[in-house]
């Protein structure tokens, strides 16, 4: 079974220091999130992204609730379990 390391997507990229202008913190947060649901790992809640990426829960709900809206993640009925879907 694969093991996350959750040390690691708390990190900074390796270019924090030396990101462009025009660089969106938001979007990193977001894809990192994407980044979160793999084979062994489908299924996620947003307190768990919260306490894994290090981020306050309002911010998680924000990004999830964008990427369901725009297809990229669904929420199981009553459980409101996150699943990436497919694109």
């Amino acid at each position: 079974m694969l093991q996350i390391n959750y040390n690691v997507l708390r990190q900074k990229p390796p270019m924090a220091n030396k990101r462009p202008e025009y660089y969106s913190t938001t979007l990193e947060k977001g894809l990192r999130i994407l980044n979160l649901f793999d084979e062994d790992h489908s299924h996620w809640s947003q307190k768990e992204i919260a306490e894994v990426m290090g981020m306050n829960t309002i911010s998680v709900c924000r990004l999830v609730n964008t990427f369901v809206e725009m297809g990229s993640l669904s929420k199981e009925g009553k459980t409101r379990q996150l699943q990436q879907r497919c694109i």
